[in-house]
């Protein structure tokens, strides 16, 4: 039962890699324009491992975005760890869209 749930939850997450390609990224999740200055992020989900955890709707801060699929994250306890940057939303407003839509 587990090995057909991970065979499943591996096809999933296969199938959102290959969409993932095709959204228009806001620069802040574009590793083409590197961050100067840390952003605050908030976790959209559990994630653990040895340097980390980060508990859903941590607010959590983004210090380095230039790796597409892992972003270098400070969690609330003080911790740095890379970290799947699927696992983050950066919270409104964007000054930039903002900008650009004016």
């Amino acid at each position: 039962d587990e090995k057909e749930q991970l065979i499943k939850y591996k096809s999933s997450i296969a199938s959102l890699v290959g969409r993932a390609k095709t959204i228009v990224q806001l620069k802040p999740r574009n590793p083409d324009n590197a961050i100067k200055t840390t952003i605050p992020i908030k976790a959209i989900c559990d994630y653990r491992q040895i340097e980390i955890t980060v508990c859903k709707n941590d607010e959590c801060v983004l210090e380095d975005n230039s790796y597409r699929t892992k972003w270098k994250v400070i969690s609330p306890t003080g911790n740095e760890a890379m970290v799947p940057s699927v696992c983050f939303t950066i919270p409104a407003p964007n000054e930039e869209a903002i900008d650009t839509g004016s």
